[in-house]
């Protein structure tokens, strides 16, 4: 195959030999692969030469030859398919080829046999068999060697030995001194010093240029020297990437040069320097010029231009050439032509580049440019960099000097690389007040940079490139500018925000269009109506700046201010009030003085004309950028405008005071009253004597950020002594602070903001001086009884502390509890607010929490502290018995077995009053009483008639006699006889008295004394504490009901008598017709002494009266208010003068009478009863008839008669214990005598439902009271409360008369103890009670064997493996049949209970416990495990899974199977449980 031309190159085709038969053509043919191989390898071989010659070339040069690239490598592809396509179609030739290739193969077939034959005849002649080699044959067999090789094979084949190390040391040894023999006998360039001999060999090196490495062969002086290798060390750090410069075949070149050269030339080591340091100085050339082109193309673009380069001579670049761009474009004069030149030295080749500056350089400039290219770093840009530098600084140098020329006392100055002209606007002269003058590097151009004068920048620009005289005046105009961000900077932390306009409707007529243009407006945030003007005037010296300060104050402002920078054109316009120069001298602590290091000229007039100019100038040593007058004056308006805003304020209130004072050694300011505000609703001896005990009120102003407003009141003479450490002191100090926030329904407008914050203050201090003044009218009473020895109230109360703004006691045992008494104000003029709780660490609360809103309702009422303190003590020791109830709620109540159920729940009524109820079902009404008594009455009766009931609550039976077990010797001493109450008299059989009553009824109504007027006790005049009256009247006795009515009003009517019946009985004092005065004789008949029973008032000891109704309902008699009767308090601690009792009036219980038309009382008009029984009106006498004593009965209201209990007593009935005589078990479960009395009456009462619901339970008829009666088919039943001690229910079961002998005593006794034990117990489930009965009309059989159980339960066998308990409910783990809590015995056609089983031995758990419903079969006498798995799914409320619970079903049905058909006619259930409570092993 032909070659191929391709471009300016050819590809040579090469024939390849095939090995092996073949076609008789196909030795100079080439496989296509072999084809595409070869000219892919080309191709990427002149991509590879190219892509390293590109990046040295021009632009054009580089195109040009990317072109011709890849034109020729389409042309040879080109042809490449050509020749693909024509390969294809020539199958006849290859066929022809083929036939021919083999005829030609025939034919050289034939030659060569007649060639070989032809041989054969020649050399077979003498052909002959030589003699055999013995001796090499015998040396081969017996030694295995074969010595008898000729030498001048091994000398052929096998290599002498190589020197030993020695040898080769001591070679190169000498080749070095030979070396150095050379190097000293012939001429050496000085160039070549920095030379290294060693091994045989000498390197030659010039720092950044080359490195030449030669050697002798020889010893003889006319050997040459041997170049070994040569390298390039010139580097390109820019553009270069590290990157070598010289192409390989060009070192190869170099190298041969040089080699030729030193075989030829006498200087040879001459020769070879001359030769490489020209080729390295071209080859800087030429890095240089690379890096301008990347400068051109990349950085600087058209601000540098390549003017010439030769190559290898020199290279001219011009720069700055944006002037002469402005200049031809605003066709001014063309400056001159900034230029650069890099050439080789004109005399001396030896030298490195050099640099050459068109115009030339000032040579006193400090920006050194080098003269020379240094080899180390060939940087173009670097030496522009400097070169500019080098022009910036003589630019700045020539405008500085301009500056000078028109201020001498000028400091700028040159500094920085680069080159920065820094000007001083206004001195002293902080960095960032500076305006800085650079010159751009790349155009040549001077820029201004100003911080604070952004706007002026492009204007300076200008000027300084063309006019000079310019910049010089705006320098001047920049002063301004600093002036007014140094009080901007000054502020920008304080509460004022910088305004540079002010748009105001009277400006023009306003004194302040006559200041200075030059001006900013700082507006207090605090108070928006104020602005402080600051005005900047020039000074007398060019550097210089005048500060002058005014305070403006707006009219009705009420628009919202632009700040700076933002536009304020739209802003409504405001109204400018008054204007006031200020001069910070006067301001100073000491007037007259200016502050220190601040030089003042001072001179401030006011006029028509405007203020004086005043002038202020800071020295050097401050800091320029805070201008401390304005902080100062901003600090002192901040400060003082609210004060004068104040005083005003107290002005418009006539409330005198000294003005804005300054306070110590000027640590603040205050305003000082000099009078107190009046009072209004103070009696005016208080207001005399908290204003003689005050000795000042100081107003001041704390706080920055937060303003509060602090009033301090100072007293003497405090009236209690506090045991606080920090009130020990002969003054005290009251502080009250105020928030300085406007309220929200306030406007914004700026006037207004301010007054309002002072009225709203001063509105807050007036509510806390009448707080002070109600504590102080309080306190004032209660000071004078305290100190009082007689009263001795100290002993019963401790003041903890007394701050005039509450007052904290302590009282009861150990002085534990507490109490605050504090005045709040509010809407309606405010009210004491009471605060209890307790000292040090106790975890029971303050007892008085329950009734805490009762006391502080009372008090507000009686503003009282000794009484409320007698109240507090009195009630402290049943409260603290009544709050130990338990008020948990339980599950299992009937009708309600989900609904919780709270025990005791705690209704107060009053502050000594106090409702309990248990189980929404029962009441008891609590009234402490003095003396350390308690009375308890039933609540379930009414109030006004005992025979109604109210509704929601049920009478407790026998709660009577309950309570009368718990009486002790000192509340039995104020009772004649417990039989009176339960036997109250009946009003049936009084005709016979009717002519004897309606005789002093008549004489009542002739004689009826009028009581004398009462005083209404005064709000501030300290009401007697509770103290029983000394009047020998009737325990039971209740207070009239309208004791609050008389008090009330100015004089007594006549004597109701009969046609007002009262609740209490008569007390017949004619001796005493004046109602304050306490009756010590004649003591007040008891309904019972007109049958001849004992009253309890013949006990000479005296009782505090109880607010509850009388027994006697029947017998209306006037209270013992009309009769004379004071029921205030004795004179033992209080006045005697005889004011009301402390017990809240409204809470009294009003007469339960029948009819009664007096005032408030629910009545109908009636004939009385008393004139039945011929008594005689009060007034007459006190004689009357008493008929022949009788044995009444008990009555069911006999519960609402009070019985009194001492507090020892009450807190026995409220005191968790065990009951008496029972040893263990859930009937020993500790709780209060009153819920285990309450919870067996709850039994009980629920057992008569029981009965009633259950078709096989009979109630029998019973005369016994408490007690039930009822039978099942074979026993009869008895149950009654422990007539011991009423703290337990008992059932007595006996055989009824058919069937005696059906029961063993054993049986029925296991029966009684369970429902003891277990049934009727803590915490007294009524479903437990429903189980139970419905477990006792079982058929005879199953109660049998279920009485079995209850054995088990209550007398475990050991010998057992489990403990079996009776599940009455059915627990949270049951069934879930039911909720939890429902009665878990149902017995209709099967019988289906709930029994739990617990391993012995074990603690209980999941794994020892196990809950087994058990279904007995009657009708097939089968005893199993209820299967509720159905129902279970139904329901959804499974419980979780129990191995046991499978295994226990298992172990019943395998019971079932074995023993089917041995029991008889037994029930199986005792014997089935038995046999799983023996054999039950878990797996």
């Amino acid at each position: 195959m032909a070659p191929v031309a391709s471009g300016e190159s050819q590809v040579q085709m090469t024939m390849v030999p095939t090995s092996g038969p073949g076609p008789p053509g196909s030795a100079g043919s080439i496989s296509l692969g072999m084809l595409v191989d070869f000219i892919i390898q080309r191709t990427y071989h002149d991509l590879t030469v190219l892509s390293e010659l590109l990046p040295r070339k021009t632009d054009m040069e580089r195109k040009i030859a990317i072109v011709q690239f890849a034109h020729r490598t389409r042309q040879l592809f080109v042809r490449l398919l050509a020749l693909v396509k024509w390969a294809n179609s020539a199958a006849k030739v290859d066929k022809c080829a083929m036939i021919s290739a083999f005829l030609d193969q025939q034919a050289m077939i034939f030659v060569d046999t007649a060639d070989m034959l032809y041989r054969m005849v020649r050399e077979l002649v003498h052909a002959r068999l030589p003699s055999f080699n013995i001796p090499h044959a015998v040396d081969v067999l017996t030694t295995g060697t074969y010595p008898r090789l000729p030498k001048c094979i091994r000398d052929r084949i096998v290599p002498p030995d190589p020197i030993t190390p020695a040898e080769r040391k001591a070679t190169l040894l000498r080749l070095n001194q030979i070396i150095q023999h050379r190097l000293v006998t012939t001429d050496l360039p000085p160039q070549l010093g920095n030379l290294t001999i060693a091994n045989g060999r000498v390197k030659f090196q010039v720092s950044h240029e080359f490195e030449a490495t030669l050697t002798l062969m020889g010893d003889e002086p006319a050997i040459p020297w041997r170049l070994l290798g040569i390298k390039i060390l010139v580097e390109d750090k820019d553009t270069g990437n590290g990157t070598a410069l010289v192409h390989s075949l060009q070192v190869n070149y170099i190298h041969q040069l040089i080699q030729s050269r030193l075989f030829a030339d006498d200087r040879p080591l001459y020769d070879l320097y001359d030769c490489l340091h020209s080729f390295c100085q071209s080859l800087q050339l030429e890095v240089l010029h690379s890096q301008t082109q990347r400068l051109i193309h990349e950085r600087w673009s058209d601000h540098i231009r390549l003017e010439e380069y030769t190559i290898g001579q020199s290279l001219t670049v011009s720069y700055w050439r944006a002037q002469l761009v402005e200049a031809a474009q605003n066709k001014l004069e063309i400056p001159v032509t900034h230029k650069l030149t890099i050439a080789m030295h004109d005399n001396d080749k030896s030298r490195p580049l050099q640099v050459k500056h068109q115009p030339p350089l000032p040579s006193h400039e400090p920006v050194q440019v080098d003269h020379a290219i240094k080899s180390d770093c060939l940087s173009m840009e670097k030496l522009l960099v400097q070169t500019v530098q080098a022009r910036a600084y003589a630019r700045l140098k020539e405008l500085q000097l301009q500056i000078k020329a028109h201020n001498r006392d000028d400091q700028s100055l040159i500094c920085g690389i680069p080159p920065v002209l820094k000007i001083p606007i206004l001195y002293p002269c902080t960095e960032v007040e500076y305006m800085n003058i650079v010159a751009d590097l790349q155009t040549g151009m001077l820029q201004p940079m100003f911080y604070h004068g952004e706007s002026h920048l492009e204007e300076m620009e200008k000027n300084i490139n063309s006019d000079a005289s310019r910049t010089i005046r705006m320098v001047s105009d920049l002063r301004f500018v600093i002036a007014r961000r140094r009080c901007q900077h000054t502020v920008l932390h304080l509460p004022t925000v910088c305004h540079r306009k002010l748009h105001l409707e009277n400006f023009q007529s306003h004194p302040i269009s006559k200041l200075s243009s030059h001006k900013v407006y700082l507006r207090l945030t605090r108070h928006p109506g104020y602005y402080l003007v600051v005005e900047f005037l020039e000074g007398q010296q060019f550097y210089e700046i005048e500060y002058r300060y005014h305070l403006l104050q707006l009219k009705d402002q009420s628009v919202k201010l632009k700040a700076e920078g933002e536009s304020s054109d739209s802003a409504v316009s405001s109204h400018a009030g008054s204007l006031v120069t200020l001069d910070p001298a006067t301001f100073s602590k000491e007037v007259g003085t200016a502050t220190p290091g601040i030089k003042r000229k001072i001179s401030i007039q006011h006029g028509h004309g405007g203020p004086q100019l005043k002038r202020e100038r800071v020295d050097a040593g401050e800091p320029s950028m805070y201008l401390p007058d304005v902080a100062h004056l901003i600090s002192v308006c901040d400060t003082q405008i609210p004060l004068i805003s104040l005083c005003q304020e107290l002005g418009r209130r006539g409330i005198p005071c000294q003005g804005v004072q300054s306070e110590g050694y000027d640590v603040g300011l205050g305003v000082k009253l000099l009078a107190l505000p009046s009072l209004r609703g103070i009696p005016d001896h208080v207001v005399f004597k908290l204003r003689s005990d005050c000795l000042g009120c100081t107003f001041r102003l704390q706080g920055k950020t937060s303003r509060v407003w602090t009033a301090e009141l100072v007293f003497a003479n405090c009236q209690l002594v506090s045991t606080t450490q920090r009130e020990q002191t002969s003054s005290r100090h009251v502080y009250f602070t105020y928030d300085g926030l406007k309220p929200e329904s306030e406007p914004s407008s700026s006037n207004n903001t301010e007054n309002a914050n002072i009225t709203l203050v001063m509105d807050k201090f007036m509510q806390d001086w009448h707080s002070i003044a109600e504590m102080y009218a309080t306190v004032l009473d209660f000071a004078r009884n305290y100190k009082d020895p007689n009263r001795q109230l100290f002993q019963m109360v401790e003041v903890k502390s007394f701050s005039y703004k509450r007052l904290t006691l302590s009282y009861g045992v150990g002085r534990s509890s507490t109490v605050k008494i504090q005045w709040v104000p509010g809407e309606n003029g405010g009210s004491f607010k009471l605060g209890l709780g307790m000292v040090g660490r106790v975890n029971n609360p303050n007892c008085h929490m329950v009734v805490q809103s009762q006391l502080q309702e009372e008090f507000n009422t009686h503003h009282n502290i000794a009484q409320l303190i007698q109240v507090l003590c009195e009630t402290q020791s049943p409260l603290q018995s009544i709050i130990r109830l338990p008020q948990t709620t339980i599950l299992g109540c009937p009708n309600k077995p989900l609904s919780p159920t709270q025990t005791f729940t705690i209704l107060p009524q009053s502050s000594d009053h106090v409702r309990i109820a248990f189980r929404n079902l029962y009441c008891l009404d609590v009234h402490c009483r003095g003396r350390n008594l308690v009375a308890i009455r039933d609540g379930a009766y009414s109030l006004f008639d005992v025979s109604k009931v109210v509704e929601g609550f049920t009478p407790t039976q026998g709660l009577k006699a309950f309570l009368s077990m718990f009486e002790d010797s000192m509340a039995h001493s104020r009772r004649r006889s417990a039989s009176e109450d339960d036997n109250p008299p009946s009003p049936i059989g009084m005709d016979k008295l009717d002519t004897y009553m309606t005789q002093h009824q008549l004489h009542h109504q002739t004689t009826g004394a009028s009581p004398l007027p009462r005083t209404q006790p005064s709000a501030y005049h300290p009401m007697n504490p509770m103290t029983p009256p000394t009047s020998h009247s009737n325990p039971a006795t209740p207070a009239s009901p309208h004791t609050s009515m008389l008090a009330t009003s100015q004089s007594y009517s006549t004597s109701p008598g009969s046609a007002y019946p009262l609740a209490s009985p008569p007390q017949l004092t004619p001796q005493h017709p004046n109602p304050g005065a306490p009756i010590t004789s004649a003591p007040t008949p008891s309904p019972s002494m007109l049958y001849g029973t004992p009253s309890p008032s013949t006990f000479t000891s005296s009782s505090p009266s109880v607010r509850v109704p009388s027994p006697s309902s029947f017998v209306p008699a006037p209270s013992p208010q009309s009769m004379g009767i004071h029921m205030g308090p004795s004179p033992a601690f209080m006045n005697p003068t005889g004011p009301p009792s402390p017990f809240h009036a409204g809470l009294t219980m009003p007469s339960p009478g029948t009819r009664n038309p007096w005032p408030g009382s629910p009545s109908m008009p009636g004939p009385s009863p008393v004139s039945r029984v011929g008594m005689a009106s009060p007034g007459v006498g006190s004689s009357m008839l008493s008929p022949p004593s009788r044995i009444l009965p008990q009555r069911s209201w006999a519960a609402s008669i009070p019985t009194l209990l001492s507090h020892e007593a009450f807190a026995t009935l409220m005191t968790p214990s065990p009951p008496p005589g029972v040893m263990g078990g859930p009937a020993a479960y500790l709780c209060c005598p009153l819920e285990r009395f309450l919870g067996c009456v709850y039994m009980r009462r629920h057992l008569q439902r029981v009965i009633q619901g259950e078709e096989s339970l009979h109630l029998l008829p019973s005369s016994e009271p408490g007690v039930i009666l009822y039978h099942v088919e074979s026993i009869n039943f008895r149950v009654q409360l422990n007539p011991s001690t009423l703290q337990t229910l008992h059932l007595k079961a006996t055989p009824r008369p058919e069937a005696m002998e059906m029961w063993s005593r054993e049986e029925l006794n296991i029966l009684e103890s369970f429902f003891d034990t277990k049934v009727v117990c803590p915490p007294y489930k009524a479903n437990t009670l429903t189980a139970f009965g419905r477990l006792l009309c079982a058929p005879t059989a199953v109660l049998r064997d279920c009485i079995q159980l209850m054995r088990l339960e209550l007398f475990p066998d050991q010998a057992l493996k489990w403990h079996l308990q009776w599940c009455l409910t059915i627990p949270p783990s049951g069934s879930p049949l039911a909720p939890p809590g429902t009665p878990a015995v149902v017995i209709r056609t099967k019988i289906l209970f709930f029994i739990q089983l617990t391993r012995m031995g074990m603690p209980p758990s999941q794994d020892s416990t196990v809950v087994v419903p058990i279904l007995y079969d009657p009708s097939t006498n089968t005893t199993q495990q209820a299967d509720i798995s159905n129902r279970a799914g139904a329901s959804g409320g499974a419980a979780p899974p129990n191995a046991l619970s499978g295994m226990v079903g298992d172990m019943l049905k395998r019971w079932a199977s074995f023993s089917q058909g041995q029991q008889g006619n037994d029930c199986t259930i005792f014997p089935a449980i038995r046999d799983l409570l023996h054999n039950l092993i878990p797996q």
